[in-house]
C-alpha cells in the first residue's frame, strides 16, 4: 500500500486526539511514568485541578494560575533588571496596550481639568484579570519599597481609594495583600448620602464603603490603623488629596483610633503639566509616590510604537524589537521612580 503525506498527517493528527482524550479522561495517573508524555500539554489544567481538590473554587484556581504565569514569565526576564525595573517594563507593556488617541484635543479629569489627545484606559486594563493582577503587583511593590525608603516597619491594615477612580484595582491590591478596602463615594455620586458636618461617624459609615470592618477592627485593636491611599494613575491630584483630607477630618473629629492618611500611591501621572505634584501633595502634609510621568510626547511615541509593535496591539517586553522601543521610551520619561540601573 503506498503511503503518502496525507495519511502521515492523518496519523499524526489521530495520535495527537487519541493523547488528548486519555489526558482529559484522567485514565493514566499523575504518578505514572507516561504522564509526562500523556498531560505534557495540559500543566496548567493539573495545577486547576490540585487546587480544586485543595478546595479552592474554579475562579480561584484560574486566577493563581495566572499569578503564576506573571511570575514564571518575570523569572525569564534578563538578571541585569532589577524588580522596579521590570515593573517599568510592565507598566510601559500594559500603557500601550490599553492607550487611545483621538483626532482632537479632549478633556478628562472634574476636579482639575486636563486636555490631551491620548487616553489611558486603566479601567479597561482592570477588567482584564490578568492585567489587573499585574497592576495590583506593581503598585504594591512601590508601596513596599518606599516603605523601606520611609524606614516604615509596618504593613498597612487598610487602604483608601476613590470610588470613582479604579476601585477593581483597590480591591485587587487590598486581596492579595490581606488589606482592608474602603472606598469613597464622590460627593456627586448619587447614592453619596449628604449629612451635617457634625454627623462624622455616620458620613463615615455611609460614604465610606468598607469602613464598618475597618471600625470593627479597630475597636479590638491596641494601636491605631494604618492605612495608605491608592489609585491607577492622577493627573492634578485634586481627587486623592480632598478624599485623604476629608478622611482624616473625619478620624479626626471622632477621635477613632486609626491614623491619619498621609501617603498616596499610583502607578504613573497622566499628564506632566510642569507642576511639582510633590510638593502639591507635600503642601498639605501627604507624600505621592509612581513610577513615572507621562508628557504628550511620550505619549504620542507610545501610540506609535503601539502600532509598530511586533503584534500590532501593544508592546511586548519579551521580544526584542518591543523591548528596544520601551528602553527608548524610558528613556524620554520624566521623574522616573526606579533603581538606578543602565538601561
Amino acid at each position: 500500500m503506498e503511503i503518502n503525506l496525507n495519511m502521515i498527517i492523518l496519523f499524526i493528527l489521530s495520535l495527537t486526539t487519541l493523547r488528548d482524550i486519555v489526558a482529559m479522561t484522567g485514565w493514566i495517573s499523575f504518578n505514572s511514568k507516561f504522564a509526562p508524555l500523556v498531560y505534557g500539554r495540559y500543566d496548567k489544567e493539573i495545577i486547576k485541578k490540585c487546587l480544586q481538590e485543595l478546595g479552592f473554587s474554579p475562579s480561584k484556581s484560574n486566577e493563581i494560575c495566572i499569578a503564576l504565569e506573571i511570575i514564571s514569565r518575570e523569572n525569564r526576564v534578563e538578571d541585569s533588571l532589577c524588580e522596579d525595573k521590570v515593573n517599568l517594563y510592565k507598566l510601559i507593556e500594559l500603557i500601550s496596550k490599553y492607550i487611545v488617541c483621538f483626532d482632537n484635543y479632549i478633556q478628562y479629569g472634574k476636579i482639575t481639568p486636563t486636555s490631551s489627545k491620548y487616553y489611558v484606559s486603566t479601567m479597561e486594563a482592570s477588567k482584564n484579570d490578568e492585567d489587573l493582577m499585574k497592576m495590583a503587583y506593581i503598585i504594591s511593590h512601590l508601596i513596599n519599597t518606599d516603605f523601606i525608603k520611609q524606614k516604615i516597619d509596618r504593613t498597612p491594615d487598610f487602604i483608601l481609594t476613590p470610588k470613582s477612580g479604579n476601585p477593581l484595582l483597590g480591591s485587587k491590591v487590598a486581596e492579595i495583600n490581606k488589606y482592608i478596602s474602603v472606598f469613597r463615594k464622590s460627593p456627586e455620586d448619587e447614592s453619596s448620602s449628604r449629612i451635617s458636618r457634625k454627623e462624622y461617624y455616620k458620613e463615615l459609615m455611609t460614604n465610606y464603603e468598607g469602613t464598618w470592618e475597618l471600625l470593627e477592627k479597630s475597636s479590638k485593636s491596641d494601636k491605631k490603623l494604618f492605612g495608605v491611599a491608592i489609585d491607577c494613575n492622577l493627573s492634578g491630584g485634586k481627587q486623592i488629596i480632598n478624599m485623604m483630607e476629608h478622611f482624616n477630618n473625619i478620624i479626626e473629629n471622632e477621635k477613632l483610633n486609626i491614623d491619619k492618611v498621609k501617603n498616596a500611591y499610583v502607578l504613573f501621572r497622566a499628564d506632566s503639566d510642569g507642576e511639582d505634584i510633590k510638593e502639591k501633595f507635600n503642601a498639605y502634609g501627604f507624600t505621592i509616590s509612581k513610577y513615572f510621568d507621562l508628557d504628550e510626547n511620550v505619549k504620542k511615541l507610545l501610540y506609535e510604537y503601539k502600532n509598530k509593535s511586533t503584534n500590532g496591539n501593544y508592546l511586548n517586553m519579551f521580544i526584542g524589537e518591543d523591548k528596544e522601543k520601551i528602553e527608548e521610551i524610558i528613556g524620554r520619561l520624566k521623574h522616573v521612580n526606579v533603581c538606578k540601573m543602565v538601561v
